[in-house]
């Protein structure tokens, strides 16, 4: 069987040959056409974030566990948008996830570099590892925090994202407060909805 494989991949691979030593490139079609002149580079002027889309993936840690994370955003100006989080912190006795809804406040400016200030509400579900028999916990989670982007091109971007969570737990009368620094990085993509 391995050699029967073996033989087929050397086959395809000779076939194929031919085609690249004739000098036959195939023309590359960008997606954005804006890419075919520029990969790397960036529009004059301010960063336009009004009415875009943005859909985020990153990773990162909570209060020293790791966590992964999706967001999407929408930016009805261009200084404010409304952003959806959902984060898993996969600690290894108890894990949590995050879900929120926040705003982001920023001034748009003419670079790569791009600061922000985010706030936002969302819940936190605790689920027990295997050892405990105990049900879920669901409690309300107060964020707020800033962070960079870094722009690569006009529709990517490193983002550096720091918040504190402040996790509120109702007992006996009185609310309880546990806070989390919440540290993450990873890519946004932004997609307009003008033509």
């Amino acid at each position: 069987m391995r050699a029967a494989l073996s033989i087929a991949l050397c086959a395809l691979a000779a076939t194929a040959a031919p085609a690249a030593a004739a000098g036959e490139t195939a023309a590359v079609e960008y997606l954005t056409p804006a890419l075919a002149d520029s990969r790397l580079g960036l529009a004059p002027g301010a960063r336009p974030y009004q009415r875009r889309f943005a859909f985020s993936i990153g990773a990162g840690e909570l209060g020293g566990q790791r966590q992964y994370l999706l967001r999407g955003a929408y930016c009805p100006r261009a200084w404010l948008a409304w952003e959806a989080t959902v984060a898993h912190n996969p600690a290894s006795s108890v894990h949590a996830l995050f879900h929120d809804f926040g705003l982001v406040l920023r001034r748009p400016l003419p670079w790569r570099l791009q600061p922000y200030l985010t706030a936002g509400y969302g819940m936190m579900i605790a689920f027990p590892g295997g050892a405990l028999l105990a049900d879920s916990v669901t409690r309300n989670v107060l964020s707020a925090g800033g962070g960079l982007e870094v722009f690569i091109r006009d529709d990517l971007a490193l983002r550096l994202d720091a918040r504190g969570r402040r996790v509120l737990h109702p007992a006996e009368g009185e609310t309880l407060v546990y806070d989390y620094a919440d540290y993450s990085a990873g890519f946004v993509f932004y997609r307009s909805l003008a033509r």
